[in-house]
């Protein structure tokens, strides 16, 4: 019985300890509102905080920095009036 509950007791701090796996980030319909890249970063942010290490994810920043730019761009409620989305990217770059 004792080695039940001794069992038991490792297996809850065991799991106590565990950091979850990044959930993508979704509307209600399952489609992901976030542009796999900067999924990426997110990723590589988790790594780095497993390993206890610093995160070495400039280049998924980068990245993730420019698509969520593009996206942005495509909205008309942030583009000028008459203005087209390769007009806007072009002078977010």
């Amino acid at each position: 019985m004792k080695n039940l509950i001794f069992l038991l007791l490792i297996f809850i701090i065991g799991c106590a300890s565990c950091q979850k796996y990044p959930d993508r980030w979704v509307d209600k319909k399952g489609t992901p509102i976030e542009p796999d890249s900067c999924y990426h970063y997110r990723l590589c942010l988790y790594y780095a905080a497993r390993r206890n290490a610093k995160p070495e994810c400039e280049e998924q920043f980068k990245k993730c920095t420019k698509d969520r730019d593009y996206e942005t761009c495509k909205d008309d409620k942030y583009r000028w009036p008459n203005q087209r989305p390769q007009e806007c990217w072009d002078k977010r770059q």
